[in-house]
C-alpha cells in the first residue's frame, strides 16, 4: 500500500538495511524454534522425546497466542 522508501523513512532505517534483512536466509535458532511450535501444537513434546526450557515453550507458546 505504501513504498518500501516511506516506510523505511518513518521506521527510520535505511531501505538498503530492509533488503539485506530481508534477505537473509532463517537462523538456525528459529527454524529450530519454528520445528519446535509444530510440536507444541500437537502438545506431544515429551513423548516424542524433545528437550526444551519450560521458559523456551512458554515463550514460544505465549507469542503464538497457545493456551492449555
Amino acid at each position: 500500500m505504501f513504498p518500501v522508501r516511506v516506510l523505511c523513512d518513518v521506521m527510520g532505517v535505511s531501505t538498503a538495511g530492509y533488503y539485506a534483512w530481508r534477505g537473509r536466509s532463517e537462523s538456525p535458532r528459529k527454524a529450530a524454534n519454528r520445528g519446535l511450535l509444530a510440536e507444541i501444537r500437537r502438545a506431544a513434546l515429551r513423548g516424542l522425546g524433545y528437550t526444551a526450557s519450560r521458559g523456551r515453550v512458554e515463550r514460544l507458546m505465549r507469542h503464538h497466542g497457545i493456551r492449555q
